[in-house]
C-alpha cells in the first residue's frame, strides 16, 4: 500500500527522502504514517461499500481514542484535498460520493450538505488542488486541476457563485492566458466551458459587477470563431439586457 502511494506520486519528495534515510527521524516517521493513513482513508471513502465500518477499524487501530468523525474533523482539509483531486479524473463520480460520505460521517452542524462543506473549504481547495494548474506542472496535471474546478463549482448555487466569482474568473483568465493552452487544447476548451456555465448561474447583479472580467475572459474565444461586427453586436445586446433588467 505504501509503495503504491509513492509510485502514484501522492507523497512529497521530502517524504520519499525520509524513507531512504537510515534511520529516519521520529518526526519524519510520524509524518509518513499520517500521510499514509490519510491515503488509506481516501481509498475507503472512494470505493468501499462498508466505509463506516472500515473507517472505524482503521481509525481505532491507529488512534484508539478517536472515532472516524473525530479523525475526519481533525484531518478534514488534507483528506478533502486527496478526495477532491479525484474529481478531475476517471473516479469523479466516486469522489462526489466520497464528499457526501464525509459530510454524513462528520455530523457537523456546520455542514448539513456537501455544498456547505465545499463552500466553506473552497478557497483552501483552490490553493492546494486547483492552483496546481501552474505552467510548471505537466499538461495532464494542469488539465485535471481545471476539471476539479469545474466539479467544485457545480456544487454552488447562485449566491455561492457570486461570492467566489472573482477567484474563479481570475483562475480561468490565468489559465487561458498561458501560451501553451493554444487554440483547440483541452485545457482551453475546458476553461471556456467553465466560464460559460459559471456565467449562466450568476445573478444579474453579479453579471454587472463582473461584466468586464467576463468579456476579457471570453473575448479571445469569440474572436477565434466570430467576425468582429457580430461580436460587437452580441456584447451590445448583452449590456443592454443587463441595463434593462434594472
Amino acid at each position: 500500500m505504501l509503495w503504491d502511494h509513492i509510485h502514484n506520486g501522492e507523497l512529497s519528495q521530502m517524504q520519499k527522502a525520509s524513507i531512504a534515510c537510515k534511520p529516519p527521524s521520529l518526526a519524519s516517521c510520524l509524518m509518513l504514517r499520517s500521510n499514509t493513513i490519510r491515503c488509506v482513508i481516501k481509498e475507503i471513502l472512494l470505493g468501499s461499500l462498508n466505509a463506516k465500518s472500515e473507517l472505524n477499524f482503521v481509525v481505532q487501530t491507529f488512534y484508539p481514542q478517536n472515532k472516524p468523525k473525530h479523525f475526519l474533523h481533525e484531518q478534514l482539509e488534507p483528506v478533502l484535498c486527496l478526495v477532491a483531486r479525484e474529481l478531475g479524473g476517471k473516479r469523479h463520480d466516486a469522489a462526489d460520493r466520497a464528499i457526501n460520505r464525509i459530510t454524513s460521517i462528520l455530523e457537523s452542524p456546520l455542514y448539513h450538505t456537501a455544498r456547505d462543506m465545499v463552500r466553506d473549504k473552497f478557497l483552501y481547495l483552490m490553493s492546494h488542488v486547483v492552483a496546481k494548474s501552474s505552467p510548471l506542472r505537466p499538461q495532464l496535471d494542469r488539465h485535471q486541476a481545471i476539471l476539479v474546478l469545474e466539479e467544485l463549482v457545480s456544487y454552488f448555487n447562485a449566491e455561492d457563485s457570486a461570492c467566489f466569482a472573482p477567484k474563479v474568473f481570475a483562475t480561468l483568465s490565468s489559465t487561458l492566458a498561458d501560451p501553451s493552452a493554444r487554440v483547440g487544447h483541452p485545457i482551453r476548451e475546458t476553461a471556456y466551458r467553465i466560464t460559460c456555465n459559471y456565467t449562466r448561474v450568476l445573478p444579474v447583479a453579479a453579471l454587472g459587477t463582473h461584466l468586464s472580467t467576463i468579456v476579457v475572459t471570453l473575448l479571445p474565444a469569440l474572436l477565434e470563431v466570430l467576425p468582429p461586427q457580430v461580436l460587437s453586436f452580441i456584447f451590445l445586446e448583452f449590456i443592454f439586457a443587463c441595463i434593462n433588467y434594472h
